[in-house]
């Protein structure tokens, strides 16, 4: 009992994280479950999100030189609020990047624990939008930095395989644990009341890894080919632009509350999870996919890698390459799959995790 109340004892954790509901993207969800499995261990969580910064965090609509300022701007003030905190453990959840670089500096620097919650891969992020070259001064220069945040940190979180393997590349000595996004299992539930037509849904954010185009040219090769089936695009980004026209079997209802988006897809048919072909994609799990495994409906996903591994194993859909009309066979086989819940996927379940990590 001793031992327990010793290696349990309450700690006062600095939080910070760039989105929270009511935001209703993906970091926002991750974050409040980890937050909610915190508080429910009764640690007490000084949560810290963008809003509370002096300098606000870029939109996803914003180019990409915009976004590095404003997460510059915003890493100077979570710099200056971690150093006029004082707390047992800090939690920095990235992207984004740069704002938890500085964020993170403040700890070294005052040498504070903190944990690390890596959702995407930086600085390898900036080589693939073009904004960087690998031997440039600047990409080395932050690689460096990168390098130092990973091996401080006392743990570093992370959502897939792929990305678990790159930070260990990057700091072998580090401690890095797997946690999946999975899906909320008290909003994300089969439903056998579908929509009289097939549909096929893709919802999420829009942006530059996200193949929007592909997408609507797949809807646009099947819309007289095959018109009992409809797509639905439910999201916000980038990735507009390519839904100005669309073939009359494709319906994009932008933004959606987060619960309404549950009980959406879970009266359609299929998911799909279209991908840009590179590193970053091939090792990304997209929350989608879980959430559509969570309604229980099957899921084609591009291209092939760890989501792909994923679905194809636990023969939840299908993989294909990103051409259409290879797509277009793989919606047709997919549809015969019946896949049912699984429940180890909830976020329930993942979150568990956060508890021991931060003990």
């Amino acid at each position: 009992m001793l031992l327990y109340q010793m290696t349990h004892m309450k700690k006062n954790i600095f939080y910070f994280t760039p989105y929270y509901p009511p935001d209703n993207n993906a970091a926002a969800i991750r974050n409040y479950w980890f937050v909610k499995t915190l508080k429910e261990d009764e640690q007490n969580v000084q949560l810290v999100t963008g809003n509370d910064l002096l300098f606000k965090l870029p939109k996803n609509t914003d180019s990409a030189i915009k976004r590095l300022w404003k997460e510059q701007l915003a890493g100077i003030a979570l710099f200056f609020k971690v150093l006029s905190s004082k707390h047992d453990l800090y939690f920095f959840s990235s992207p984004p990047f740069i704002t938890i670089l500085l964020g993170s500096l403040a700890c070294r620097i005052t040498k504070r624990r903190y944990i690390l919650d890596i959702r995407d891969i930086y600085p390898e992020v900036f080589l693939h939008l073009g904004l960087l070259k690998e031997d440039s001064p600047i990409y080395k220069f932050i690689l460096g930095l990168t390098k130092k945040m990973y091996k401080s940190a006392d743990s570093i979180i992370t959502v897939s395989k792929g990305l678990q393997n790159k930070i260990r590349n990057h700091s072998p000595e580090s401690k890095v644990e797997l946690i999946y996004n999975g899906y909320d299992s008290d909003l994300f539930k089969p439903n056998p009341n579908k929509f009289e037509k097939y549909t096929i849904v893709f919802h999420g954010n829009l942006g530059k890894f996200q193949r929007i185009d592909l997408l609507v040219e797949v809807a646009r090769l099947m819309e007289k080919s095959h018109p009992d089936i409809q797509f639905k695009v439910i999201g916000y980004g980038p990735g507009e632009k390519h839904l100005q026209n669309p073939p009359s079997n494709l319906e994009y209802l932008g933004l959606m509350k987060y619960e309404d988006i549950a009980s959406y897809i879970a009266k359609c048919h299929m998911g799909i999870s279209l991908r840009t072909d590179d590193e970053i994609s091939r090792e990304a799990l997209p929350v989608k996919v879980f959430e559509y495994i969570g309604v229980g409906i099957p899921v084609i996903v591009t291209p092939q890698g760890e989501a792909s591994e994923l679905v194809e194993n636990k023969k939840l859909g299908s993989t294909a390459k990103n051409k259409a009309q290879k797509i277009i066979q793989k919606i047709l086989e997919t549809k015969r799959i019946n896949i049912g819940s699984v429940d180890n996927f909830s976020r329930q379940a993942q979150s568990q995790k956060v508890t021991s990590i931060i003990i």
